[in-house]
């Protein structure tokens, strides 16, 4: 009965000493706001190396702000533009990684008085954020004929992060296997 208590005693601390907390790791950038032109492509990166332990990442959101420029050019574009500004809006396309509908999006509205793209990230951006920590957008007029304003980026990450109680609890687990096999040596 004695026995069977330790080794249950042992199992409840290493599986408790294997478990880890989530932590939510958060990068925002502040452009000027930055004006992205027609034909243009804003490229930018969300840099999380050295903030979290590659290959841990299990969700996030990216969040990007977007604002309408109000202005109707002239030439093709302007059709465009104008063809836009009449429906009350122009469109963006965001590419995050390689381009997929799941976090890319392709007529994203946006408004004069601003608008926000925000989804969740798809398994191909977390594959390449838990590759180098480090996921990369670009952000360009629908079409190439809007032309916006880019102002901030947010990318919010959910990574489990071994805390160091859980450490403590492992180790813990680890001394009283190896003391369990040094008294079944004895015996």
């Amino acid at each position: 009965m004695k026995k069977l208590l330790q080794q249950l005693t042992l199992a409840v601390g290493v599986i408790f000493g294997a478990s880890a907390n989530a932590a939510v790791i958060t990068d925002t950038i502040t452009f000027g706001p930055d004006y992205i032109g027609y034909g243009e492509t804003f490229s930018y990166s969300h840099d999380l190396s050295g903030q979290f332990l590659l290959g841990t990442a299990t969700s996030g959101t990216l969040t990007i702000s977007l604002t309408d420029d109000n202005s109707v050019p002239g030439g093709f574009a302007g059709l465009l533009e104008a063809a836009f500004e009449f429906i009350g809006t122009d469109l963006a396309t965001v590419v995050v990684e390689l381009f997929d509908f799941d976090t890319g999006a392709a007529g994203i509205p946006v408004s004069p008085g601003g608008s926000l793209f925000a989804p969740n990230l798809d398994t191909a951006a977390l594959l390449a954020l838990n590759a180098d920590g480090i996921l990369n957008i670009d952000v360009r007029g629908f079409l190439g004929a809007d032309d916006l304003y880019i102002n901030s980026s947010s990318l919010s990450i959910v990574a489990d992060v071994p805390v160091p109680a859980t450490l403590a609890l492992m180790g813990l687990g680890l001394l009283g296997f190896g003391v369990a096999s040094r008294r079944k040596q004895r015996a």
